[in-house]
């Protein structure tokens, strides 16, 4: 098989290495058709060296077709700037849990993002345009549990027509109580937030 046709062929990448010190991006960014992306559990790859690859990703051929992302379990301290995220156009899902992160970048309401995992960062803010962190579409699942908002996200639109199916957030310091959230935004009646003690 040449190169051409394998690389057009490829659609699923696993980098999961604890040795990796960066991502291949000669390949990554080569490959036309990659749909899934798995590139959790790379500790030795610094989290602004992971911030680089990611969007070096995005600016590689397959950055406006890739749909699944996983970058769990590495030393991310930053999401990519909404200029960057929102070239991801065909993303379903992402998955960004247990890393550094303090500030997440918003995708915009073009983005019909399905399922996003948050939990276990220092999420201090979460970033909207236009009061959208992403389009909610297709949302099923969002999950901010385990960091450090102290308030509900101006994320949830509610002058939208959609319901979005769960939506978590379990921390010790959102101080926000279930009927000022029923009543502030549009979000669904399995909202769940718990206080650990």
């Amino acid at each position: 098989m040449e190169l051409e046709q394998l690389h057009h062929a490829y659609r699923h990448g696993d980098y999961n290495c604890k040795e990796l010190t960066t991502l291949p991006m000669k390949i990554l960014a080569e490959l036309p058709e990659l749909q899934m992306l798995n590139v959790a559990c790379n500790q030795k790859i610094p989290g602004d060296v992971l911030l680089k690859n990611w969007n070096d990703f995005i600016d590689g051929k397959s950055g406006d077709k890739i749909q699944v992302l996983y970058l769990g379990y590495n030393k991310l301290t930053a999401t990519p700037e909404h200029d960057q995220l929102k070239k991801m156009v065909k993303l379903g899902m992402l998955d960004v849990t247990s890393n550094e992160i303090s500030t997440v970048h918003a995708f915009g309401k073009e983005i019909n993002l399905s399922k996003v995992y948050l939990d276990y960062n220092q999420i201090d803010k979460i970033e909207d345009v236009d009061g959208y962190y992403c389009g909610y579409y297709d949302m099923e699942s969002f999950t901010c549990s385990y960091n450090q908002l102290k308030e509900v996200p101006n994320i949830f639109n509610a002058a939208s027509k959609y319901t979005i199916g769960s939506v978590t957030s379990r921390t010790t310091r959102l101080r926000v109580l279930r009927t000022e959230i029923a009543t502030a935004v549009s979000i669904p009646a399995t909202w769940t937030f718990r206080t650990i003690t």
